[in-house]
């Protein structure tokens, strides 16, 4: 059997997922490991220039770890053909992981959300509130500016979209520049 492995779904033949990896449910640090090393794995496994499809399907979790797979899929996808799809949604840091990826699909009935980050504070002096608030500021800034590189969009137009939760549809997230297409319509 060849290494390349290849999913064609029943309802859409023209859609073929060539190597898939899947990123689902919500981003924390044991599934990032799963993906960093699931990735590694499909890396060493297949041939250089087998392609890798991750298939989104979350609805954000941890920054560090959400800032942790971006970075891992921007590198990654210099040295590997890589395509991410959308299938149901990519909110929050699933979002900005999506980002990542030179070729960004997103399925017809796909949402994908952007937000700021969110936070709750525990009992903290006022020192460290407003050190903690001054590192999440940063982070804002930091997933402005890698969807106003993506979007071609201003990083303050993006700043002040996250200031609240701003959804949008499979075509909405094409016409925004969140996504280079639509598929299974």
């Amino acid at each position: 059997m060849s290494p390349v492995q290849s999913i064609t779904p029943r309802w859409r033949t023209h859609v073929e997922i060539i190597n898939p990896l899947c990123l689902n449910g919500e981003i924390q640090l044991e599934n990032y490991r799963y993906i960093v090393n699931e990735y590694y794995r499909l890396h060493h496994t297949l041939p250089k220039k087998a392609p890798i499809t991750v298939c989104i399907n979350s609805g954000g979790g941890q920054t560090s770890a959400g800032l942790g797979l971006y970075d891992m899929f921007k590198e990654a996808s210099k040295h590997r053909s890589l395509r991410a799809l959308v299938l149901g949604k990519a909110e929050s840091m699933a979002a900005i992981i999506l980002q990542a990826f030179p070729h960004r699909q997103v399925s017809t009935h796909s949402k994908v959300m952007l937000h700021g980050t969110s936070v709750q504070f525990g009992s903290m002096s006022i020192g460290n509130a407003l050190s903690a608030l001054e590192d999440f500021r940063r982070l804002d800034e930091c997933m402005a500016n890698i969807v106003a590189v993506r979007s071609g969009k201003s990083a303050d137009l993006i700043s002040e979209l996250m200031q609240q939760d701003k959804h949008f549809t499979a075509a909405e997230a094409v016409s925004f520049g969140l996504a280079d297409s639509v598929f299974g319509a």
